[in-house]
């Protein structure tokens, strides 16, 4: 027979074990419901992509669309601001007339010359023109003067606008 002790010990043996074994049941059970939950945020993820590649798709087949129709409506549209052609204007400077020539092609503004500065000054006249590629790069004679030369400048801008009224499109 065994001894009191041993037969404690034993118990004490196998409660011990029970706990071990319980214990790495959990750890296991754990393990598979993390795996389980791993899984399914893996599926998410895939689907989540999916339908981000889908979207792009999409809106590239839209934005290109959108483009085709859009360069479509221009091209139909082609109504102009102002007719093909030279004109001349003229305005009134600090000392007389100035006379300009302006150049459209499909309805923009593409050149303007001073054809004659009259009675200003050359100085004030070549400060001046500055402002005509702000019209060129604006296509409206709306523009501000050069600061030291505004008669000119002013002469040069009347005399586009009146070039710019023979042109309109009706």
């Amino acid at each position: 027979m065994l001894g009191k002790h041993t037969h404690f010990k034993l118990k004490l043996i196998n409660f011990i074990i029970i706990v071990i074994v319980l214990y790495i049941y959990n750890i296991n059970l754990d393990l598979w419901e993390t795996k389980e939950a791993l899984q399914t945020e893996q599926k998410r993820a895939e689907l989540a992509t999916q339908t981000l590649t889908e979207l792009e798709g999409s809106l590239d087949s839209i934005v290109t669309e959108y483009t085709k129709q859009n360069e479509e409506a221009q091209e139909t549209e082609e109504t102009y601001l102002w007719k093909d052609g030279t004109y001349e204007g003229v305005g009134s400077g600090f000392a007389g007339e100035l006379t300009v020539g302006v150049t459209i092609e499909k309805g923009i503004i593409t050149d303007i010359q001073l054809l004659d500065s009259g009675s200003d000054d050359a100085a004030y006249v070549n400060m001046a023109v500055g402002v005509i590629d702000d019209m060129l790069a604006k296509q409206t004679y709306q523009v501000d003067a050069v600061s030291g030369a505004t008669f000119s400048s002013n002469g040069i801008m009347d005399a586009v606008a009146d070039a710019l009224r023979q042109a309109e499109n009706p």
